[in-house]
């Protein structure tokens, strides 16, 4: 058997961890610290764990998988995106080229979501691209103007769905 190989990054004395442009991670890893900041690549899967928060502004090769009270996302995801934030937001200039499960108390997609996307949250914003099906649970969904969904749209909210003619949804729209 071959093992694969893998990298462990705690931030023990500093409580943050960065990695900057520049700097790549050809390993699948896994960085845990208060604080951490992505600006480089990594050409495999990463996983970050944060107390505090999260900036991701650089490349993931693989899946990228983020659990953290805070995260803003600014970058791009070749593969699959995982996240818990209580808040958390996916940038204009961020990329998610697979799918994407999104979890936390206020969300703000903006970015580009090429594949399905599943979404639960009290608050959430979506704007920007989907590529496939959305599906959100949210208390409040705010849907901003000029956002388009190539998929359906399938929703639960205590409050009616309301949004601008300048929304494009490919497939149906769906109270659920």
């Amino acid at each position: 058997l071959t093992a694969q190989a893998c990298q462990l990054r705690a931030g023990e004395t500093t409580n943050a961890l960065v990695l900057s442009a520049g700097e790549r991670i050809e390993e699948e890893a896994l960085w845990a610290a208060q604080h951490i900041e992505i600006r480089g690549t990594t050409t495999r899967d990463l996983w970050l764990l944060a107390t505090a928060a999260v900036r991701f502004d650089g490349i993931a090769g693989g899946d990228l998988r983020i659990f953290s009270a805070a995260a803003t996302l600014d970058g791009t995801a070749k593969g699959n995106l995982l996240a818990y934030a209580s808040g958390m937001q996916l940038t204009t200039n961020s990329v998610v080229r697979g799918e994407a499960a999104l979890c936390g108390t206020d969300l703000i997609c903006e970015g580009i979501v090429e594949g399905d996307a599943l979404l639960f949250a009290k608050s959430a914003t979506l704007g920007g691209r989907w590529g496939g099906n959305v599906r959100i649970r949210a208390d409040e969904i705010r849907i901003a103007p000029g956002t388009q969904i190539a998929g359906d749209l399938v929703y639960t909210s205590s409050k009616p769905l309301v949004y601008d003619s300048s929304v494009i949804v490919g497939g149906a729209v769906k109270p659920m």
